[in-house]
């Protein structure tokens, strides 16, 4: 931006006696079309409030910035503040101008595809302790946090936490996707629904006896629910796939997510059989 006027700087320094500091510049950031990016023409979307407010950890976001314009000698992508610093030359800002890679009227790409795989990246790789104290923000402001989360059920939290940050891309969707972990309120997904349960409509009486089958564990644990599931699957005479999608949609209200035998012991018991017996979205 300054460098027609950089000159213009260095005689002032020179007529104030002053010696003049070494100038560098930084390659500009654009739009997509080529038009620089600035906040009076694209708004919210360089706005940091849009990120934080989004569900950005700032620590992703600081070091997907970073890299517009500039790379490091090595192929590692995710760095600390720390690494960043020591990492960074200006022989390695790129001479080319860099491209904030977003579409305004496509909900699914509002921003940079690169901002928000490194945010995933961030949020399931970051030590879990670390990344605790956001998960609590979150869900406090969706109304959902319990202060048992950091007493009486503070490992089931933590266990909870851990199991499904591993496909979530913002700290939202803790309160949005994981919603079912956390309470009986949550919304089903259609398409969900559709695919894995109204596709196959002998579900609507197999659940329910699965749920049954459940009442009957005394250890309600991985191995113990994995050999009562694959049992009535063989009873069944249809594939375990087919128990399981549509298991997950009663009692998460969607189509994926981690594993189910590690869903079904995290919900617990009582959830489990509970959700599996409603008849809320069969009647929908």
């Amino acid at each position: 931006d300054h460098l027609t006027n950089t000159h213009k700087q260095i005689l002032i320094y020179e007529a104030l006696g002053v010696k003049p500091p070494r100038f560098a510049h930084l390659p500009l950031i654009l739009a997509p079309g080529g038009k620089k990016l600035s906040k009076r023409i694209h708004g919210e979307i360089v706005s940091m409030t849009t990120y934080r407010d989004a569900g950005f950890l700032a620590a992703a976001f600081r070091n997907f910035l970073a890299f517009l314009g500039w790379s490091p000698k090595t192929e590692q992508e995710i760095m600390t503040l720390d690494e960043l610093i020591q990492n960074f030359t200006l022989e390695e800002v790129h001479h080319n101008n860099a491209t904030f890679n977003f579409d305004a009227n496509n909900p699914k790409h509002w921003t940079d595809d690169k901002a928000i795989w490194m945010n995933a990246e961030y949020i399931r790789t970051m030590p879990l302790d670390e990344l605790l104290p956001f998960i609590k923000t979150e869900l406090k402001s969706a109304k959902l946090w319990r202060d048992e989360y950091e007493d009486d059920d503070k490992a089931w939290f933590e266990k909870t936490a851990d199991l499904i940050r591993e496909r979530f891309f913002t700290l939202k969707d803790f309160s949005q996707q994981g919603r079912a972990f956390f309470s009986e309120d949550f919304d089903f997904d259609q398409a969900a629904i559709d695919k894995n349960l109204k596709k196959f409509p002998d579900l609507q009486m197999w659940l329910p006896e699965l749920a049954n089958r459940f009442e009957t564990i005394e250890d309600y644990t991985h191995d113990s629910i994995e050999e009562v599931v694959k049992q009535f699957t063989e009873e069944k005479g249809t594939k375990l796939g087919v128990i399981m999608n549509g298991a997950r949609v009663l009692l998460t209200g969607l189509a994926v997510g981690p594993s189910m035998l590690a869903v079904f012991e995290t919900l617990g018991k009582e959830k489990s059989i509970l959700r599996l017996k409603s008849q809320v979205v069969w009647n929908s």
